[in-house]
Protein backbone atom coordinates (compact mmCIF):
# COMPACT_ATOMS: atom_id res chain seq x y z
CA UNK A 1 0.00 0.00 0.00
CA UNK A 2 1.03 3.31 -1.24
CA UNK A 3 1.31 5.31 2.46
CA UNK A 4 3.67 8.38 0.66
CA UNK A 5 1.74 11.70 1.73
CA UNK A 6 4.30 14.40 0.29
CA UNK A 7 2.62 13.54 -3.29
CA UNK A 8 0.62 15.03 -5.87
CA UNK A 9 -2.51 13.47 -6.47
CA UNK A 10 -5.71 13.58 -7.82
CA UNK A 11 -8.71 14.23 -5.46
CA UNK A 12 -9.83 10.42 -6.30
CA UNK A 13 -6.26 8.98 -5.40
CA UNK A 14 -6.18 11.47 -2.31
CA UNK A 15 -9.51 9.89 -0.87
CA UNK A 16 -8.42 6.14 -1.88
CA UNK A 17 -5.33 6.95 -0.26
CA UNK A 18 -6.49 7.81 2.69
CA UNK A 19 -9.34 4.75 2.68
CA UNK A 20 -6.36 2.58 2.20
CA UNK A 21 -4.19 4.12 4.94
CA UNK A 22 -7.07 3.96 7.77
CA UNK A 23 -8.65 0.35 6.85
CA UNK A 24 -4.78 -1.20 7.04
CA UNK A 25 -4.75 0.27 10.54
CA UNK A 26 -8.36 0.67 11.72
CA UNK A 27 -7.35 -1.99 14.79
CA UNK A 28 -4.22 -0.53 15.73
CA UNK A 29 -6.35 3.32 15.35
CA UNK A 30 -9.42 1.50 17.97
CA UNK A 31 -6.54 0.47 19.74
CA UNK A 32 -4.89 3.62 20.70
CA UNK A 33 -8.24 5.72 21.12
CA UNK A 34 -10.85 3.77 21.97
CA UNK A 35 -11.32 5.40 25.35
CA UNK A 36 -11.72 8.94 24.49
CA UNK A 37 -14.22 7.55 22.13
CA UNK A 38 -15.56 6.22 25.03
CA UNK A 39 -15.96 8.99 26.78
CA UNK A 40 -17.24 11.35 23.64
CA UNK A 41 -20.19 9.24 23.18
CA UNK A 42 -21.17 8.72 26.86
CA UNK A 43 -20.59 12.59 27.36
CA UNK A 44 -23.24 12.69 23.40
CA UNK A 45 -25.54 10.54 25.29
CA UNK A 46 -25.80 12.84 28.22
CA UNK A 47 -25.95 16.19 25.95
CA UNK A 48 -28.40 14.86 23.23
CA UNK A 49 -30.43 13.13 26.68
CA UNK A 50 -30.40 16.81 28.50
CA UNK A 51 -31.39 18.21 25.40
CA UNK A 52 -34.40 16.89 24.66
CA UNK A 53 -35.85 17.91 27.57
CA UNK A 54 -38.40 20.45 28.43
CA UNK A 55 -36.39 22.84 30.56
CA UNK A 56 -35.01 26.69 30.14
CA UNK A 57 -33.27 27.24 32.96
CA UNK A 58 -30.04 28.63 33.73
CA UNK A 59 -29.06 25.02 35.25
CA UNK A 60 -29.73 23.02 32.32
CA UNK A 61 -28.15 25.72 29.64
CA UNK A 62 -25.11 25.28 32.05
CA UNK A 63 -24.99 21.56 31.88
CA UNK A 64 -25.78 21.02 28.00
CA UNK A 65 -22.76 23.58 27.55
CA UNK A 66 -20.60 21.97 29.87
CA UNK A 67 -21.13 18.45 27.91
CA UNK A 68 -20.56 20.29 25.31
CA UNK A 69 -17.20 21.58 25.64
CA UNK A 70 -16.40 17.62 27.01
CA UNK A 71 -17.28 16.41 23.87
CA UNK A 72 -14.92 18.74 22.42
CA UNK A 73 -11.98 17.76 24.09
CA UNK A 74 -12.32 14.34 23.79
CA UNK A 75 -12.82 14.75 20.43
CA UNK A 76 -9.42 16.77 20.88
CA UNK A 77 -7.94 14.19 22.86
CA UNK A 78 -8.74 10.97 19.84
CA UNK A 79 -7.29 13.65 17.55
CA UNK A 80 -4.61 14.14 19.06
CA UNK A 81 -3.36 10.34 19.04
CA UNK A 82 -4.53 10.17 15.47
CA UNK A 83 -2.10 13.05 14.96
CA UNK A 84 0.93 11.12 16.96
CA UNK A 85 -0.19 8.02 14.58
CA UNK A 86 0.51 9.88 11.49
CA UNK A 87 3.83 12.19 11.85
CA UNK A 88 5.76 9.93 14.25
CA UNK A 89 6.05 12.14 16.68
CA UNK A 90 5.27 11.95 20.87
CA UNK A 91 1.64 11.94 21.68
CA UNK A 92 2.63 14.53 24.64
CA UNK A 93 4.45 16.54 21.77
CA UNK A 94 1.41 16.52 19.97
CA UNK A 95 -1.40 17.07 22.02
CA UNK A 96 0.03 20.59 23.14
CA UNK A 97 -0.25 21.78 19.43
CA UNK A 98 -3.66 20.26 19.12
CA UNK A 99 -5.32 21.47 21.63
CA UNK A 100 -3.58 25.02 20.89
CA UNK A 101 -5.24 24.47 17.46
CA UNK A 102 -8.44 23.56 19.15
CA UNK A 103 -8.87 26.16 21.16
CA UNK A 104 -7.98 28.73 18.15
CA UNK A 105 -10.33 27.37 15.95
CA UNK A 106 -13.27 27.32 18.84
CA UNK A 107 -12.54 31.59 19.06
CA UNK A 108 -12.55 31.50 15.75
CA UNK A 109 -15.81 29.93 15.99
CA UNK A 110 -17.40 31.90 18.72
CA UNK A 111 -15.87 35.47 16.76
CA UNK A 112 -17.84 34.09 13.70
CA UNK A 113 -21.13 33.39 15.12
CA UNK A 114 -21.47 36.58 17.10
CA UNK A 115 -20.74 38.67 13.41
CA UNK A 116 -23.57 35.86 11.60
CA UNK A 117 -25.69 36.45 14.62
CA UNK A 118 -25.03 40.73 14.65
CA UNK A 119 -25.45 40.87 10.93
CA UNK A 120 -28.84 39.19 10.72
CA UNK A 121 -30.16 41.42 13.22
CA UNK A 122 -28.93 44.75 10.97
CA UNK A 123 -32.37 45.04 9.01
CA UNK A 124 -34.44 44.47 12.25
CA UNK A 125 -32.10 47.10 13.44
CA UNK A 126 -32.36 49.68 10.99
CA UNK A 127 -36.64 49.30 10.43
CA UNK A 128 -36.84 49.39 14.62
CA UNK A 129 -38.60 46.74 16.81
CA UNK A 130 -41.71 48.16 15.68
CA UNK A 131 -41.12 48.53 12.15
CA UNK A 132 -40.61 44.64 11.74
CA UNK A 133 -42.17 42.91 8.93
CA UNK A 134 -42.63 39.47 7.31
CA UNK A 135 -40.15 41.23 4.60
CA UNK A 136 -37.64 42.43 7.01
CA UNK A 137 -37.62 39.20 9.01
CA UNK A 138 -36.99 37.21 5.18
CA UNK A 139 -34.18 39.55 4.41
CA UNK A 140 -32.52 39.09 7.33
CA UNK A 141 -32.41 35.40 7.65
CA UNK A 142 -30.95 36.17 3.61
CA UNK A 143 -28.28 37.80 5.22
CA UNK A 144 -27.87 34.90 7.99
CA UNK A 145 -27.22 32.36 5.50
CA UNK A 146 -25.12 34.66 2.99
CA UNK A 147 -22.29 35.31 5.97
CA UNK A 148 -22.91 31.65 6.85
CA UNK A 149 -21.58 30.30 3.51
CA UNK A 150 -19.19 32.83 3.00
CA UNK A 151 -17.51 32.38 6.61
CA UNK A 152 -17.42 28.45 5.48
CA UNK A 153 -16.00 28.98 2.42
CA UNK A 154 -13.58 31.14 3.72
CA UNK A 155 -12.48 28.60 6.81
CA UNK A 156 -11.63 25.86 3.58
CA UNK A 157 -7.70 27.09 3.43
CA UNK A 158 -7.61 26.08 7.13
CA UNK A 159 -7.61 22.79 6.41
CA UNK A 160 -4.21 22.76 4.77
CA UNK A 161 -2.64 25.52 7.52
CA UNK A 162 -4.01 23.78 10.16
CA UNK A 163 -2.20 20.29 9.11
CA UNK A 164 0.82 22.14 8.47
CA UNK A 165 0.79 23.39 11.83
CA UNK A 166 0.00 20.25 13.12
CA UNK A 167 3.01 18.55 10.97
CA UNK A 168 5.41 20.66 11.14
CA UNK A 169 6.61 21.63 14.25
CA UNK A 170 8.70 24.38 13.33
CA UNK A 171 5.33 26.11 12.51
CA UNK A 172 4.06 28.97 14.19
CA UNK A 173 0.21 28.98 15.63
CA UNK A 174 -0.38 32.79 14.35
CA UNK A 175 0.67 30.99 10.70
CA UNK A 176 -2.81 28.85 11.17
CA UNK A 177 -5.02 32.31 10.20
CA UNK A 178 -1.55 34.07 8.25
CA UNK A 179 0.96 33.08 5.69
CA UNK A 180 -0.31 29.31 5.89
CA UNK A 181 -3.96 30.40 5.32
CA UNK A 182 -3.19 32.31 2.43
CA UNK A 183 -1.14 29.46 0.70
CA UNK A 184 -4.03 27.05 1.39
CA UNK A 185 -6.82 30.06 -0.46
CA UNK A 186 -4.30 29.46 -3.55
CA UNK A 187 -5.55 25.88 -3.54
CA UNK A 188 -9.27 26.38 -2.38
CA UNK A 189 -10.48 24.56 -5.19
CA UNK A 190 -8.58 21.49 -4.22
CA UNK A 191 -9.55 21.72 -1.17
CA UNK A 192 -13.12 22.29 -1.44
CA UNK A 193 -13.88 19.46 -3.42
CA UNK A 194 -12.28 17.33 -1.27
CA UNK A 195 -14.51 18.94 1.83
CA UNK A 196 -17.29 18.75 -0.51
CA UNK A 197 -16.89 15.15 -1.12
CA UNK A 198 -16.00 14.11 2.09
CA UNK A 199 -19.23 15.68 3.66
CA UNK A 200 -21.47 13.78 0.80
CA UNK A 201 -19.89 10.80 2.31
CA UNK A 202 -20.03 11.23 6.46
CA UNK A 203 -23.96 12.45 5.12
CA UNK A 204 -24.83 9.51 3.26
CA UNK A 205 -23.34 7.38 5.79
CA UNK A 206 -24.95 9.57 8.85
CA UNK A 207 -27.89 8.74 6.96
CA UNK A 208 -27.87 5.32 7.64
CA UNK A 209 -25.95 5.76 11.15
CA UNK A 210 -28.34 8.35 13.18
CA UNK A 211 -31.60 6.74 12.00
CA UNK A 212 -31.88 4.88 15.43
CA UNK A 213 -31.16 7.67 16.75
CA UNK A 214 -33.68 9.83 15.55
CA UNK A 215 -36.14 7.66 15.99
CA UNK A 216 -35.56 7.53 19.84
CA UNK A 217 -35.12 11.23 19.90
CA UNK A 218 -38.38 12.21 17.99
CA UNK A 219 -40.12 9.28 20.58
CA UNK A 220 -38.91 11.62 23.79
CA UNK A 221 -39.68 14.67 21.98
CA UNK A 222 -43.28 13.79 21.66
CA UNK A 223 -43.55 11.93 24.52
CA UNK A 224 -42.21 15.34 26.55
CA UNK A 225 -44.66 17.41 24.40
CA UNK A 226 -47.65 15.11 25.60
CA UNK A 227 -46.68 15.68 29.20
CA UNK A 228 -46.43 19.28 28.97
CA UNK A 229 -49.63 19.35 27.52
CA UNK A 230 -51.17 17.02 30.52
CA UNK A 231 -51.15 13.14 29.08
CA UNK A 232 -49.69 11.05 30.84
CA UNK A 233 -46.10 9.19 29.24
CA UNK A 234 -46.68 6.74 26.53
CA UNK A 235 -43.10 5.44 26.90
CA UNK A 236 -42.01 2.62 28.92
CA UNK A 237 -39.70 3.02 31.48
CA UNK A 238 -36.43 1.47 29.86
CA UNK A 239 -36.91 3.52 27.28
CA UNK A 240 -34.59 6.14 28.46
CA UNK A 241 -31.67 3.38 28.63
CA UNK A 242 -32.54 2.16 25.36
CA UNK A 243 -32.08 5.99 24.30
CA UNK A 244 -28.83 6.28 25.90
CA UNK A 245 -27.34 3.47 24.64
CA UNK A 246 -28.13 4.24 21.08
CA UNK A 247 -27.20 7.36 20.95
CA UNK A 248 -23.59 5.78 23.20
CA UNK A 249 -23.41 3.28 20.11
CA UNK A 250 -24.18 6.17 17.41
CA UNK A 251 -21.35 8.29 18.56
CA UNK A 252 -18.91 5.99 19.31
CA UNK A 253 -19.34 4.72 15.40
CA UNK A 254 -19.39 8.04 14.21
CA UNK A 255 -16.12 9.48 15.77
CA UNK A 256 -14.33 6.96 13.97
CA UNK A 257 -15.97 7.87 10.35
CA UNK A 258 -14.50 11.34 11.01
CA UNK A 259 -11.39 10.34 11.98
CA UNK A 260 -11.30 8.86 8.22
CA UNK A 261 -12.03 13.03 7.46
CA UNK A 262 -9.12 13.65 9.30
CA UNK A 263 -6.71 11.37 7.49
CA UNK A 264 -8.51 12.24 3.71
CA UNK A 265 -7.23 16.01 4.39
CA UNK A 266 -3.79 14.62 5.96
CA UNK A 267 -3.12 13.34 2.47
CA UNK A 268 -4.48 16.78 0.94
CA UNK A 269 -2.00 18.71 3.14
CA UNK A 270 0.54 16.22 1.46
CA UNK A 271 -0.57 17.07 -1.85
CA UNK A 272 -0.45 20.19 -1.51
CA UNK A 273 2.94 20.59 -0.05
CA UNK A 274 4.46 18.47 -3.14
CA UNK A 275 2.56 20.77 -5.58
CA UNK A 276 4.32 23.92 -4.10
CA UNK A 277 7.43 22.40 -3.94
CA UNK A 278 7.10 21.06 -7.43
CA UNK A 279 6.44 24.58 -8.83
CA UNK A 280 8.91 26.05 -7.09
CA UNK A 281 11.29 23.62 -8.82
CA UNK A 282 10.02 24.20 -12.42
CA UNK A 283 10.15 28.00 -11.70
CA UNK A 284 13.99 27.66 -10.39
CA UNK A 285 14.63 25.51 -13.58
CA UNK A 286 12.81 27.86 -15.78
CA UNK A 287 10.36 25.71 -16.59
CA UNK A 288 6.68 26.85 -16.20
CA UNK A 289 5.10 23.19 -16.00
CA UNK A 290 4.58 20.81 -13.40
CA UNK A 291 5.03 17.26 -13.30
CA UNK A 292 2.10 15.50 -12.86
CA UNK A 293 3.51 12.41 -11.15
CA UNK A 294 5.99 13.78 -9.07
CA UNK A 295 8.31 11.61 -6.79
CA UNK A 296 7.43 12.01 -2.95
CA UNK A 297 9.61 14.09 -0.98
CA UNK A 298 9.15 11.99 2.15
CA UNK A 299 7.80 8.61 2.76
CA UNK A 300 5.40 8.76 5.85
CA UNK A 301 3.71 5.80 7.35
CA UNK A 302 1.31 5.57 10.31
Amino acid sequence: MDTEVYKIRSVGSCMKAAFELYISNLKKIIYRTWLPALLLSICSAFLIQFSLRPSNSLSSSLLILGFCLLVYACATWQNGIVVSLLNGRAFRTNITRVVRLALLLLLLIIILSLVIVFAGTIPMFIKGMKGISEQTIMFSGIITIATTLLFLFLSIPLWYSSYKYLMQPDTKLIQVIGRDYIRGLAHWGYLFIIVLLTTIFICVIGIVLYMPLAITSQAITLDNYGKVMGDPSGLPSYFSIIAFTTTMIVSFINSYVMLWALVTFYYAYGHIVAKDKAKKEAKAQGDVAVPSNETPIIPQTI
